[in-house]
Order: structure tokens, then C-alpha cells, then sequence
């Protein structure tokens, strides 16, 4: 029983390191539940920090939602949506220096390094709050901008095949800046670049690795989609929810998340036949 609770808190002792051949092999899917097994405790100690990190994100969501009801007006729908997207901007300052310590943290996961939770979180999390904060700000100000924007071409503009035409390229493009995040932040805490670079490497690697930008949010938010739907049939769904928020399933997103993007920089990004730590201004 003790080895069972020592093994499930700090994973396999004799477990050997994966080496770089096995790390950009076709295993990967293997490699992914391989690590997720043996450092499972370590994943639910991660994801408890990163649930209280959100905190003020996760109850700012709840409320906004609980505004909506079935009675509402597109008019009323579209103006909540601004409201949400103004009240994220402190929310997303407050996540945004811890989630790149944790990001870091995940993403060495994802690569079999070594890590040391606190020592790492708060290094990572201070060396890289500059960026981060400026990074969420900006994006911050863009998701707001995005909704004053379909708040218009919802509400203001009469509607017409020409503004449906705008309001459906719009979304497309406000989709993939919105979801570039998913690269900025383990971009931010791998390589050593100016924010402008991370955003606009984040961006066209959204656009060119399309097959992992739609795969890796779907499957992160997919647990979650689907207890939501089930909550409408199944009221219990949202205790499962709460309770696979509170144990794992925020840190399990993210590093799916993050286990797509080491691929796609693995590809684009990292200069073949050097180490980490030459040309390639990848961080220790």
C-alpha cells in the first residue's frame, strides 16, 4: 500500500529517462501515457495549483454565464459577451505570470526533464512576468475589440449578405489570434524572443500547423464540453465536472495542449543536429 501511494505521488523511482530518439519517435502517444501514468501525483499537485491560479478567471466565467438564460435576446447575448471580455482583462493579468511557470513546468513534462515543482514554478513564473503580463494584456485588449466588433455586426449593422459575409471572415480570423495562445506561452518559456516575435511565431505557426490547432484545444476542453452537455440531461455531471477540475482535468489539458506544440516546434522551430542550449535560444 505505501509503495502503491509512494508510486502515485512521485511516480516510478527506477523509471529511465526517455531518450532524445524516443522523445521524436512515432511513440509518442505512447511516451504521452507513459509520463501521464508515472507522474500522475506530481500532475494532481500541478493542477490544484493551477486551479487556484484561475480562480478569479473560473468564477468571473460562472457568473457572466449565469446572466444568460433561454429568454434572452441575441441583443442581450451580445452585450454580456463585451461585458465578459472587459471583466476577463484583470483576471487574465492575474493568471498570466504563474500559468508560465506552469507552462514551463508542463512542458518539461512533456520533454522527461527533471523538474522541481515550487523551485520551478516560481523561477519561471517571475523571469517571465514581464512578457507574460504584457502578452495577456495585449490579448486582453483584442478579445474585447473582437466583441465590440460582433456586438456591431450583431446589433448595430442591418443585417445583409454583405455583413454576413464580414461577420463570418471576422470570427475566423478573431478564432485563430484567440486560440495562437496555445503556442505564446510554451513559445515564451522555450526560447529566448521579444513578446513581438512570440506573437507573431504563435500566429503563423496557428495558421500553418492547422491539424494541431484545432486538435489540441478540442481535445483539452473535449472532458469538459461533454460533462456540460450531459449536466442538461444528468444534473450529477456537474459534480464529475467540479471534481475533475479540482483533481485533473485543468493541468490534463494543458498538457495535452503542450504535448502538441513540443511537436510543432520540434518541427519548425529547433535547428536540427544542435543542442538546446546553442543557436536555437532555447531556455534551461
Amino acid at each position: 500500500m505505501n509503495n502503491f501511494l509512494n508510486r502515485l505521488m512521485y511516480g516510478k523511482s527506477n523509471k529511465p529517462d526517455y531518450t532524445k530518439e524516443d522523445l521524436q519517435s512515432e511513440s509518442r502517444i505512447k511516451l504521452f501515457f507513459d509520463i501521464l501514468s508515472s507522474q500522475f501525483g506530481q500532475f494532481v499537485k500541478i493542477n490544484l495549483l493551477l486551479f487556484v491560479c484561475m480562480l478569479p478567471f473560473i468564477a468571473w466565467t460562472w457568473i457572466s454565464l449565469s446572466i444568460i438564460t433561454v429568454d434572452s435576446t441575441l441583443q442581450e447575448r451580445a452585450s454580456n459577451a463585451v461585458f465578459y471580455a472587459a471583466g476577463l482583462i484583470p483576471c487574465l493579468l492575474i493568471l498570466a505570470a504563474p500559468l508560465a511557470g506552469i507552462t514551463y513546468i508542463v512542458k518539461n513534462y512533456t520533454q522527461d526533464k527533471h523538474v522541481w515543482l515550487w523551485k520551478d514554478f516560481t523561477a519561471h513564473s517571475k523571469s517571465n512576468a514581464k512578457q507574460a503580463l504584457l502578452y495577456m494584456l495585449i490579448y486582453g485588449i483584442f478579445a474585447l475589440f473582437g466583441q465590440i466588433v460582433l456586438y456591431g455586426y450583431t446589433v448595430v449593422m442591418e443585417a445583409s449578405n454583405f455583413t454576413s459575409i464580414f461577420r463570418g471572415m471576422f470570427m475566423a480570423v478573431y478564432f485563430f489570434i484567440l486560440v495562437s495562445i496555445i503556442y505564446a506561452f510554451p513559445m515564451m518559456v522555450t526560447y529566448d524572443l521579444k513578446l513581438k516575435y512570440i506573437i507573431k511565431n504563435s500566429l503563423l505557426l496557428t495558421i500553418g500547423s492547422l491539424k494541431s490547432t484545432v486538435l489540441a484545444p478540442l481535445l483539452a476542453l473535449l472532458p469538459f464540453i461533454l460533462l456540460i452537455f450531459l449536466y442538461q440531461v444528468w444534473p450529477y455531471a456537474l459534480i464529475v465536472l467540479i471534481f475533475y477540475s479540482l483533481l485533473f482535468g485543468l493541468v490534463l489539458g494543458l498538457y495535452i495542449i503542450t504535448s502538441f506544440t513540443t511537436v510543432v516546434f520540434e518541427k519548425h522551430m529547433n535547428k536540427p543536429d544542435e543542442d538546446e542550449t546553442d543557436e536555437t535560444g532555447e531556455q534551461e
